[in-house]
């Protein structure tokens, strides 16, 4: 697959483009004509995403294919510049895996699939930020990794805490479940979700992994990073603060 998209990358790569585009324009046009996306049923039983799909999950997802696209779009031009006949071999896959993470960490209404997209997003954002393979970049991907690692155990553990209380890790549910739950119980579990989150937001205090990975990793990769990985995080902090 990685030949065959280096061979073929002009006319491939402008169809995976405009299938985000479609998708963003869809969004957009359902919203505009006072649309909703409600009742959405998906017959995948290993994935669970949300049943009903408002303004900050579509407006979330197609800003998502917008950012997508444009640094796509520009990676593709720099790799034509640039010469380089390796890289677009690893960065398109790890790229797609990067994206299909992000979409599922905005439609899935389930903690622990929401847990799944941002291990999937971990996996391919240290490839693409060691795409290089340079000594600096490695060391800065060690230290997103393990800094990620560890939020990433917090976050299961947090998962599976708000299980024991509730029952359940779907989000509406889970809402509904938490007003039986001791005030100092659903302060502790918000607590750790926004600490969780923030390490992926990288908000003060807790971007020590983000000084070192942005100006070492290539520049189809801070773009995302920053345009768009870190948001999700925020994204994260919202939906789940608002349980």
């Amino acid at each position: 697959m990685s030949w065959f998209l280096y061979g073929h990358e002009t006319w491939l790569v402008a169809v995976i483009k405009g299938i985000p585009l479609f998708l963003f324009v869809y969004f957009v046009l359902f919203y505009l004509s006072n649309y909703l996306f409600y009742a959405v049923t998906v017959q995948l039983p290993f994935l669970r995403l949300s049943d009903e799909v408002g303004f900050l999950i579509a407006n979330g997802f197609g800003m998502t294919n917008f950012v997508l696209l444009a640094v796509l779009g520009y990676a593709i031009g720099q790799g034509v510049a640039d010469g380089r006949a390796t890289a677009p071999a690893v960065f398109h896959p790890c790229y797609l895996v990067l994206a299909a993470g992000i979409a599922m960490a905005f439609l899935t209404g389930d903690l622990f699939n929401l847990f799944v997209a941002f291990e999937v997003m971990l996996v391919a954002s240290y490839v693409l930020i060691t795409l290089d393979g340079g000594k600096e970049q490695v060391r800065a991907g060690m230290t997103y990794v393990v800094v990620s690692l560890l939020a990433s155990v917090l976050f299961v553990t947090v998962v599976g805490l708000v299980y024991a209380a509730t029952g359940t890790v779907n989000m509406a549910d889970a809402a509904v479940k938490l007003q039986d739950v001791p005030e100092g119980v659903r302060l502790a579990l918000g607590l750790t979700m926004l600490v969780v989150f923030g390490v992926k937001a990288a908000i003060f205090p807790l971007f020590s992994w983000l000084p070192d990975s942005y100006p070492t990793a290539p520049s189809p990769v801070t773009a995302v990073f920053a345009g768009l990985l870190t948001k999700v995080g925020v994204y994260a902090i919202l939906r789940t603060q608002t349980l």
